[in-house]
């Protein structure tokens, strides 16, 4: 089985504050994504795979970390502060899609 390669490019999934699921498509997470609206961020692909433990060079928060890596979770416990601001960035901490030479 063949690995992810970074030209398969990423899906970032998310629930703006209707709780709808919208996704934000991008070829690299090692640029800054531009943030649509309030939203918190469910889950990330890679190509076809879905990744439970994100890189830690990805600046998600403890909150968005707890749901990627949880099978289930309740909605209840999302507040209003834990809603990432419309037209901020998720930036990268550190080299995320490191390509050897």
């Amino acid at each position: 089985m063949a690995l992810p390669s970074a030209d398969e490019g990423y899906t970032l999934y998310y629930l703006n504050r209707n709780y709808t699921i919208n996704t934000i498509k991008c070829d690299t997470l090692d640029t800054s994504i531009l943030i649509p609206e309030d939203l918190i961020f469910i889950n990330i692909r890679q190509g076809v795979f879905f990744k439970r433990e994100p890189h830690p060079c990805i600046d998600l928060t403890d909150l968005e970390r707890l749901i990627m890596s949880t099978e289930f979770f309740d909605m209840q416990i999302i507040k209003d502060g834990d809603f990432r601001k419309a037209n901020t960035y998720l930036s990268p901490l550190c080299n995320i899609d490191f390509i050897p030479m």
